[in-house]
């Protein structure tokens, strides 16, 4: 397979949660993708319900393989890609907007008696919600995917922080989302 081939199949492989594929064309573990939650990356709190809801949205892209560049040793390549995904800076942003909302009027209309718990409860609702809501794909991005030849054939390097750009792209700008909240956070702890 060529590098850009081999992208291909790990794209399909991801988009289908084909274990057996990735272990051969992914230099790192199968499972750095696939059931996140199951494993214990995510928080076990979290329902179930919403996990799935946005697992699904996660594995269901579309994607277009722009070229590849082969270096001259052979040994390594890069192959461009864009990806077509559901918009989850708007699912997030709106979120945050719809659950501030929530949250202030039920803290006015309770004389402040309304504890974490509900707040937690109500905060999974509003997430659900704006989740379901996005129903066409339209956010865009590009990415590049790193490859290294290994006993004749190409693998996907693996995919971890150096990787932002995949990683942003592939969750709808997610990682932009996440980012932009711990830059706020630490604003806030400056001050």
């Amino acid at each position: 397979m060529t590098p850009s081939e081999t992208v291909s199949a790990f794209l399909d492989a991801f988009k289908n949660e084909d274990e057996a594929t990735l272990k051969q064309v992914y230099a790192g573990e199968a499972n750095d993708f696939l059931s996140a939650y199951e494993d214990g990356a995510l928080d076990k709190d979290i329902p179930k319900e919403l996990l799935d809801s946005l697992m699904a949205k996660w594995y269901d892209f579309d994607y277009k393989v722009n070229g590849e560049t082969i270096a001259e040793d052979g040994k390594t390549a890069t192959v461009d890609v864009t990806i077509t995904t559901y918009d989850m800076t708007a699912v997030f942003n709106n979120f945050y907007t719809e659950f501030m909302n929530r949250a202030l009027e039920q803290y006015s209309g309770n004389s402040n008696d309304v504890s974490e718990e509900e707040y937690t409860k109500m905060a999974y609702e509003v997430l659900q919600e704006e989740i379901d809501k996005a129903t066409k794909k339209n956010y865009e991005g590009d990415a590049t995917l790193s490859l290294t030849k290994t006993e004749g054939k190409w693998l996907v390097d693996k995919i971890d922080e150096n990787n932002e750009d995949f990683l942003n792209v592939i969750t709808g700008g997610l990682m932009d989302v996440l980012n932009d909240i711990v830059n706020t956070l630490d604003s806030e702890e400056d001050k």
